[in-house]
């Protein structure tokens, strides 16, 4: 064994499979010992090593393989596990080492902290595999008490427990207990995915805090909820700045396919130009109740807050294949501040979610958005290409609040309706752009009961020859609309004019009568769907109305290779 300077964390944009960098500020003295699964470098056994070595020690595994005959202990430790060396002695890793668990009852890896500060844990390419724990919690990992653990290039595949197959997270007061799931990191997918018999297939977290970076949680189940995350008493989960995208997909489970969140638990998760943050493929389904394909949120101080996220293609049977939020949760989605490019109107999307019978046929009642005595308020964000028997854009129900602003909605299709707003619910629409979407009957159903059930204003809102702008005798209120021909709803006929809607673009052109079309009331977005500036009124150009364009697109002369409103 050898003394070295050791940095206490590894730099967050560590990437798959590269050399181990041993430089940075704040270093301390530590010890680097090597183990292989010979026993024949400087300790036996990887157990022996972590139970020996002083605080801020590093352990490197210079073989492919260890098969464990019993789960690796750390217990109010201070280590660094690092596999991929090629010898003893060997400077820089160069692959990954795997923990293959030939034991059952237990996972790979069992970690406690029950001191404060006592419990400081790095792992880094690792593959942490096989754990049989059907009656226990955590398959590949466990954590309990508090702590800080930071995993780098670790993958956890193929393991099975009762609950949180992948990762069992529980914080014990005083806490905290921080986990970090950085830099190409994977729960489930690659080897195969985790399959937890309760709860939890990816992630279970109760009262920790998990920062993804540059993760993938994917191909994971859970027989009843969570298949890729199952988060209550007041989990925190939030994205990090890491380079790479962060990726929620192909999870399953009867209800919270991706992520199931419950009891105060807090979610917050942004993208970044080039960082993609995405929920997608993921599935509800079983033979109880399943929804929520996608996110399923409940309980009052449950928020979950996405910045530029991409939720698309996750199927549910009964409802809110997409988005589910319900029993007092809210759910916010925007494109931030800094979450995309300047122009990017992609940058938010609900996209492509699906409600299906076990035959494929379509089934449900609001597959891109379900809200039911909750709260959703949705901006900047494009609601497209979902898919149900009705409702497929939106749902709202119960006591719901639901809140709209400069969001397209198109390319929607349903067998009946586009959107639901049903018992007391209640749902403000402005500055949206509806259009090209499919459904029999009205696009809008209201049969809420609530004092202002539906108010829609500064909207281009059009619908196929054939079919009505709205139904139902639920309240409603209608100022400055574009609603083609016939003009309905009191709104303007007059052709909407978008650049080229054939292809999804559905800005305004330089002839369109929606430009400067309605009054500004005060505490609009200060941009428009693809962050452009909003409420231009230029000098020297003559208002039609008042400042402000109808739809989710504002002109910007400026901005734009069109001098719309010369």
């Amino acid at each position: 064994m050898r003394r070295v300077n050791l940095p206490r964390s590894l730099p967050s944009h560590t990437l798959a499979l590269t050399t181990l960098l041993l430089a940075g500020a704040g270093a301390e003295a530590g010890t680097v010992a090597y183990v292989n699964a010979a026993g024949t470098c400087d300790y036996p056994t990887i157990q022996a090593a972590v139970n020996d070595l002083p605080a801020g020690s590093e352990i490197r595994l210079a073989s492919n393989e260890f098969v464990l005959n019993s789960a690796l202990s750390v217990f109010n430790r201070e280590v660094r596990i690092v596999g991929g060396y090629p010898a003893c002695g060997a400077p820089a890793s160069t692959s990954t080492t795997t923990l293959r668990a030939g034991f059952s009852g237990d996972a790979v890896v069992s970690i406690l902290g029950n001191v404060p500060g006592a419990l400081s844990l790095d792992l880094v390419n690792l593959d942490l595999v096989d754990a049989n724990n059907p009656t226990g919690n955590g398959g590949g990992m466990l954590v309990i008490g508090q702590g800080q653990i930071n995993l780098y290039n670790v993958g956890i595949f193929n393991n099975i427990a009762e609950d949180g197959a992948g990762i069992y997270l529980q914080s014990i007061a005083p806490g905290p207990l921080g986990v970090s799931l950085l830099a190409g990191t994977q729960v489930g997918a690659v080897g195969a995915g985790n399959d937890a018999l309760r709860i939890g297939g990816g992630v279970y977290c109760a009262g920790a805090r998990v920062r993804l970076g540059a993760t993938q949680i994917s191909g994971n189940s859970a027989a009843q909820s969570g298949g890729g995350v199952r988060a209550f008493d007041a989990c925190q989960l939030i994205s990090t700045a890491d380079v790479g995208d962060t990726r929620i997909d192909g999870n399953s489970a009867s209800e919270g396919g991706g992520i199931f969140a419950s009891s105060g638990t807090q979610i917050e998760l942004q993208s970044r130009p080039g960082q993609r943050l995405s929920i997608s493929g993921n599935v509800a389904q079983g033979d109880s109740s399943p929804r929520g394909g996608g996110v399923y949120l409940t309980n009052s101080g449950t928020q979950f807050i996405a910045h530029g996220a991409w939720i698309e293609n996750n199927q549910a049977q009964l409802t809110g294949a997409g988005l589910f939020v319900t029993n007092g949760a809210s759910a916010t989605l925007d494109r931030g501040t800094d979450a995309c490019a300047l122009g990017d109107d992609q940058c938010s999307r609900i996209a492509g979610n699906q409600l299906r019978n076990a035959d494929g046929s379509l089934s449900g009642n609001g597959a891109g958005v379900f809200v039911s005595s909750a709260q959703a308020s949705i901006s900047h964000t494009r609601i497209e290409n979902n898919s149900s028997f009705t409702a497929a854009a939106l749902r709202a129900s119960g006591s719901a609040q639901l809140l709209l602003s400069n969001v397209l909605i198109s390319q929607n299709s349903s067998s009946l309706r586009l959107i639901n707003i049903e018992g007391e619910a209640s749902a403000g629409l402005d500055l949206l752009t509806i259009a090209d979407n499919s459904f029999v009957g009205a696009a809008i159903n209201v049969s809420s009961t609530a004092p202002a059930a539906l108010s829609l204003a500064r909207s281009i809102f059009l619908v196929p020859e054939g079919n009505s702008h709205v139904s139902g005798a639920g309240a409603t209120q209608f100022s400055c609309l574009n609603t083609g021909a016939g003009g309905a709803l009191g709104g303007d006929a007059h052709l909407p004019a978008f650049f080229d809607a054939a292809n999804g673009i559905y800005r305004l052109r330089n002839d369109s009568q929606n430009l400067d079309r309605c009054t500004a009331m005060g505490g609009e977005s200060p941009v428009d769907l693809a962050g452009l500036p909003r409420v231009i009124d230029r000098p020297g150009t003559p208002n039609n109305i008042g400042p402000v364009d109808r739809g989710a697109f504002e002109d910007v002369e400026s901005l734009l290779m069109d001098g719309f409103e010369d």
